[in-house]
């Protein structure tokens, strides 16, 4: 029994042996006790799913777009100014061709595509013309067909007021949508560094181009100094022709002017006028299929037209200007003159001592005895009467005597009249019904 009581003091003892014994520094390593058993548990308790709270999305907006109050825009156009005709690629179209494109001097004819030359009509232009009614100038550019609504195209007026060839304002004007008047993708640009053509404005320079073309953005869709400056749309119900108008005040209100237009259906660059020193003739193709650079290249879906002056008249050709008519060499004036006079014996011979009828009238009438009367002369003292400063062709005139006295000669009388030529002797007789 007394052993039986003394195993617990001595298990006791043990335990707080190794106890103490496992807290004391050592420098050798000793046998690491081994690890403890966990204690069996139960699976922890299954949580039912919680639907997860999704964040409001964010939208990305952008500041509203300020709309543009406009004071003033455009009306109708009014009386014709000015105006220039451009050659159509209609006829040759099928052909792929046309025949008037010259490269080297920027007369454009090339409403095709590149390389399969498909014509595009709506990029032809046959026609521009200019009107000015303040504070608008109207530009009314006809095409050969009307453009599809989704076309590529921009349209444009090109202005040189100081007719050097270099142009200095070009405004212009990509497909309008509608009849109404919008600034919507209108934009004028002015050349300030007058470097428009490089070296030789209108001719073509070789690349690289020098210049920088019409590098200031003066006004942009309604945005710039003036906020009305320029405007587009579609004639209404002539959806083939399209109008721009700008205030006359946007180039200083400036009228001694060459002006041209252009439609533009693949490039749209204002900083590449002239265009012909941006592109070699090799890079830039022709349209004209005698020529070794045939077909169109890099430079194609472009028109313009020839310059033509506004508020003056042109007497010698301009750079750029549409060809002058040759001026025709004037016909020397020839004139008609004769006598009416009093024809005592009645023989229809003018003798010596007749004497000739004052105060009678003489008619002329160009071309024949029925037509209208050109001129009419009175005889002098003597019975003379002329007309002068006539061309050349077919007259018809006649006399009235005094009453009671008959014809002697022919009256009427036709001739002809040769250029300066002086017909003289065209007489009439009159003499007594009772000599007669």
């Amino acid at each position: 029994m007394i052993v039986r009581q003394a195993r617990p003091a001595i298990t006791l003892a043990l335990i707080l042996a190794a106890s103490l014994a496992c807290s004391l520094p050592s420098a050798a390593p000793t046998e690491a006790p081994p690890e403890p058993a966990l204690a069996e548990t139960s699976p922890p308790e299954t949580l039912a799913p919680t639907e997860t709270a999704v964040p409001p999305t964010l939208v990305a907006t952008l500041p509203p777009t300020p709309t543009i109050t406009h004071l003033a825009r455009p009306s109708e156009p009014g009386s014709l100014q000015s105006f220039m005709t451009d050659y159509s690629s209609l006829l040759l179209a099928p052909e792929r061709r046309t025949l008037t494109d010259n490269y080297d001097w920027s007369f454009l004819e090339r409403p095709f595509t590149t390389e399969v030359m498909d014509y595009q009509p709506h990029l032809d232009l046959i026609r521009g013309e200019l009107s000015l009614v303040p504070p608008w100038i109207y530009i009314t550019l006809f095409l050969e067909e009307p453009p599809a609504a989704d076309s590529l195209a921009t349209y444009a007026v090109e202005i040189d007021l100081d007719i050097d060839g270099r142009g200095d304002w070009l405004i212009t004007a990509a497909l309008p949508q509608s009849g109404d008047w919008s600034t919507d993708r209108v934009r004028a640009y002015r050349d300030d560094n007058n470097d428009v053509g490089g070296a030789h404005p209108l001719r073509s320079d070789a690349p690289p181009q020098t210049g920088d073309g019409y590098e200031t953005l003066i006004f942009d869709q309604g945005v710039g100094p003036d906020r009305d400056a320029a405007w587009a749309r579609i004639l209404p119900g002539v959806p083939d022709h399209i109008q721009i108008a700008f205030k006359h005040d946007l180039i200083a209100l400036d009228t001694h002017l060459l002006w041209g237009a252009w439609a533009d259906g693949a490039t749209d660059q204002a900083g590449w006028f002239d265009h012909n020193d941006h592109f070699t003739r090799q890079e830039a193709g022709s349209p004209l299929s005698t020529s070794p650079d045939y077909p169109l290249d890099r430079f194609a879906s472009i028109d313009n037209t020839c310059r033509w002056a506004y508020d003056f008249v042109p007497t010698e050709q301009l750079p750029g200007m549409c060809a002058l008519d040759p001026t025709p060499t004037p016909l020397p004036l020839g004139s008609i003159a004769g006598t009416v006079w009093r024809d005592v014996d009645g023989d229809g011979a003018r003798d010596p001592g007749e004497p000739g009828l004052a105060g009678e009238t003489v008619r002329l009438r160009s071309g024949g005895c029925g037509d209208s009367v050109v001129g009419t002369h009175t005889t002098a003292s003597d019975g003379s009467y002329s007309f002068s400063d006539l061309m050349a062709g077919n007259y018809c005139v006649s006399a009235t005597g005094p009453i009671l006295l008959v014809n002697t000669t022919s009256n009427p009388r036709s001739l002809t009249l040769g250029a300066g030529e002086h017909k003289t002797g065209v007489d009439f007789g009159f003499t007594p019904e009772e000599i007669r």
